[in-house]
């Protein structure tokens, strides 16, 4: 696996758009992939330069959801209530990944939720890495900061619903494939 390999960013484009792609966002009960849980995943496919099909599941994190993460991403208690459990939704998700790099924004915080649980549960995770973070930061150096929705509002993305993993990951694939068009151009 490349954790960081963003030299797509700065040379070599040509090709990106005939790649498959799987930008994907969690949200999660904390910051720690050790002791904290995923709440939900959220993801959409890149075929040919263009997004196609959305994957979105709430998991039941089998703990209680803290009120400040509850304030952040709306996700409660009553929402993940008999939901189907990491166990059961990360198989499907790897699946929808099947053949294609993944793409995320601060890919180390949303990676490293979705290794530490497929070691755990016996499952292979083995993806190219493209972290619309670190693209962002190269390509974008003066921007104030460089958090999903300031990069959005740059690149005049919709961030609409953010704080929300399908949502944030339609973010992170427009300002991926924005990136690549002003890569292509240079």
């Amino acid at each position: 696996m490349n954790n960081d390999n963003n030299q797509i960013a700065l040379s070599g484009v040509a090709g990106f758009d005939n790649r498959r792609y799987v930008a994907v966002d969690i949200e999660t009960t904390g910051f720690s992939a050790s002791s904290d849980k995923i709440t939900e995943i959220g993801a959409v496919r890149i075929e040919g330069g263009n997004i196609t099909e959305g994957f979105s599941k709430l998991i039941n994190p089998g703990i209680p959801i803290p009120q400040k993460i509850t304030m952040i991403t709306g996700i409660t208690d009553s929402m993940v209530k008999g939901k189907p459990s990491i166990e059961d939704v990360l198989p499907l998700f790897l699946r929808f990944c099947s053949g294609c790099a993944i793409i995320a924004h601060n890919a180390k915080f949303d990676m490293g939720f979705i290794k530490y649980n497929a070691a755990k549960h016996g499952l292979a995770c083995d993806f190219e890495i493209h972290d619309t973070l670190a693209i962002a930061r190269r390509l974008f150096p003066r921007l104030i900061n460089h958090k999903l929705d300031t990069v959005a509002n740059h690149l005049g993305v919709d961030i609409s619903g953010h704080h929300r993993a399908e949502h944030d990951a339609r973010a992170t694939a427009q300002i991926f494939l924005k990136c690549m068009e002003l890569c292509k151009g240079n």
